[in-house]
């Protein structure tokens, strides 16, 4: 019998893996967890570009170097959350 490590999420449910990893890295994964693949779902993207401090791109790169993610999916990763926590327009 292969020995299973419990993940934190359901890893067949892919909204629950990606409500997961909209707030952990695959460093919060347990430690015998190393060959799980989760693939998310395949979701329509676009492309911004924006200019930030340099001291806020290093503090970027630092995060996702911890997280174990490239830095432009830490930043879409604490855009997206963000986005979900602030008031809607009008309520400022």
């Amino acid at each position: 019998m292969k020995d299973k490590t419990q993940l934190p999420f359901n890893s067949d449910n892919n909204d629950e893996a990606t409500i997961w990893f909209d707030v952990h890295g695959t460093a919060d994964l347990p430690e015998k967890s190393v060959n799980v693949t989760v693939r998310r779902k395949s979701k329509e993207l676009q492309s911004l570009t924006l200019r930030i401090d340099l001291e806020d791109m290093k503090q970027l790169k630092k995060l996702a170097d911890e997280a174990g993610v490239g830095h432009t999916t830490m930043a879409r990763m604490l855009l997206h959350r963000e986005l979900k926590n602030t008031p809607k327009v009008g309520s400022f």
